[in-house]
């Protein structure tokens, strides 16, 4: 009784690995579609602190330079890797070669980093405005309490 293989299993085997590549195609490319529109807002929302900054008097804030100093850090990263792959998953990408099914491939475990990468700095824009409100607070006060 002899075992091996036929040709219909080595063409099961290639639909499966055709559905397989499919799907983590688009997969790989709608994540990488979305971080990097995720990250677009990030840069602007920066401008804007350090706008409120300079006409509130706080950019020598504590708080501020901290949270300031990390959210920079952060972009950095998160555009970085975003960066990295744009040669790969964006829209001008180089299609159909080796290096682009292995980069779909690495984007699938940077996405999970990305993700807590993006938690992290939408926690510190959080904390940064928490502030801003607290120091227009503060400066009500004050002019309420000079007049």
């Amino acid at each position: 009784m002899p075992f091996g293989f036929g040709p219909s299993d080595f063409i099961t085997l290639i639909r499966t690995l055709k559905r397989l590549a499919n799907i983590l195609r688009s997969e790989a490319m709608d994540s990488w579609k979305r971080s990097a529109r995720t990250y677009k807002p990030f840069p602007i929302l920066t401008e804007h602190f350090d706008a409120f900054a300079l006409s509130h008097d706080v950019e020598n804030n504590k708080l501020f330079r901290h949270t300031r100093r990390e959210i920079e850090l952060l972009q950095q990263k998160y555009s970085g890797e975003i960066r990295d792959f744009k040669t790969f998953l964006g829209r001008n990408r180089i299609r159909k070669s080796l290096r682009v099914a292995v980069a779909k491939f690495v984007w699938s475990r940077k996405d999970e980093k990305l993700g807590e990468l993006r938690h992290d700095l939408e926690t510190c824009l959080l904390t940064m405005n928490i502030a801003m409100a607290e120091f227009r607070r503060q400066a009500v006060n004050v002019t309420s309490r000079e007049s």
